[in-house]
């Protein structure tokens, strides 16, 4: 489905696809503070309500990163640990929310009104204007959690289920991987699942992400973010595709040496690895572990969750010097915008 949002960046309407089918139950309005203007959603759908941030509705309180806050009387749970503006006595009271101006301004960090930061995308979109203002966005997070589901509920995979449908057959064992597929794995492998995803192939992503972005981007869990090499979305993407699919891990890290291979780019270390990248496959183990987790209706939140610190540093790290601190920001990127149609 997709959000609609206010001038802060609140959710406060989904629709079921681009044609604008509004969900029942979806259309949210919010008192100025972030109480819910009627009855509340259904957590169900998102977790994404005021200014865009995760609620919690068991609880009651919205987490805005740095700490959590509490809509029925608009103020942080906790204390600021830093006064943003000493020079506004509002900056003084840490407990206040956005120096209590709710309607022009938010506070995405949990940390600094989006005002200091004097920028148009803060205090007009609500954006996540940690740094550079959104005037390029690194964060792929949200986008790939999307694209993901998207993709696995698509007519892509229509030609790869009726492969599915016809009767089953084995090949012999091969001595080096110990794999035993079944032909139609081998079928999909070399037929529709390979044109999508082989070298610029339609989900090879990674290629317009390199050019749209840079070659590191940033992927954000739900206890931090980190710098990282432009393919790792691709590899995650390739991983829970591959596992909707029902193809053997053995045979995607089989199919990722030999891409390796194909471009020139194996190394003969990671034999071990099929001459895959140890932290490609890292990456795409995590796409499986995603699919195998939360199936085909993975909601952002689980995608997060699932990210862990311990997760990313298994990850291949940005290349090159990264431009800041890796920090949030709102997707800005539609479903499909990285799709390689030989552009």
């Amino acid at each position: 489905f997709y959000l609609f949002t206010d001038h802060l960046g609140s959710t406060v309407v989904l629709t079921k696809d681009s044609d604008g089918y509004i969900l029942a139950d979806s259309l949210t309005r919010y008192m100025p503070f972030g109480e819910y203007r009627g009855t509340a959603p259904s957590q169900a759908m998102t977790d994404q309500g005021y200014t865009g941030q995760k609620e919690n509705m068991e609880i009651g309180l919205i987490y805005y990163n740095a700490r959590f806050y509490v809509p029925g009387i608009g103020r942080f749970a906790s204390a600021d640990t830093i006064v943003p503006n000493p020079t506004n006595p509002q900056s003084f009271n840490r407990y206040s929310y956005v120096r209590n101006n709710p309607i022009n301004f938010s506070d995405p960090t949990g940390n600094i009104p989006c005002e200091t930061l004097g920028t148009e995308a803060c205090t007009v979109d609500g954006e996540y204007v940690d740094f550079q203002s959104q005037e390029k966005q690194y964060d792929v997070t949200e986008w790939l959690a999307s694209e993901m589901v998207i993709n696995v509920n698509g007519p892509e995979m229509a030609a790869i289920q009726n492969i599915f449908q016809q009767p089953k057959n084995s090949t012999p064992m091969n001595g080096t991987t110990g794999i035993m597929p079944d032909t139609r794995f081998l079928e999909v492998l070399a037929g529709p699942f390979y044109e999508l995803n082989k070298g610029f192939g339609l989900w090879d992503i990674k290629r317009k992400m390199k050019t749209a972005i840079g070659e590191g981007i940033t992927l954000c869990g739900l206890d931090g973010c980190g710098w990282f090499d432009y393919s790792t979305p691709g590899n995650i993407h390739f991983g829970f595709i591959a596992a909707a699919t029902d193809i053997p891990k053995g045979l995607s890290l089989f199919a990722g040496g030999a891409l390796e291979i194909k471009e020139g780019s194996a190394i003969v270390s990671n034999w071990q690895t099929l001459f895959e990248d140890p932290r490609d496959w890292a990456a795409v183990q995590f796409g499986y572990q995603l699919y195998e987790t939360y199936g085909s209706d993975m909601v952002l939140n689980e995608f997060q969750t699932a990210l862990t610190a311990d997760i990313r540093a298994t990850f291949q790290p940005s290349p090159i010097s990264v431009p800041s601190q890796a920090l949030a920001q709102r997707n800005g990127f539609s479903p499909g915008a990285f799709n390689y149609q030989g552009q």
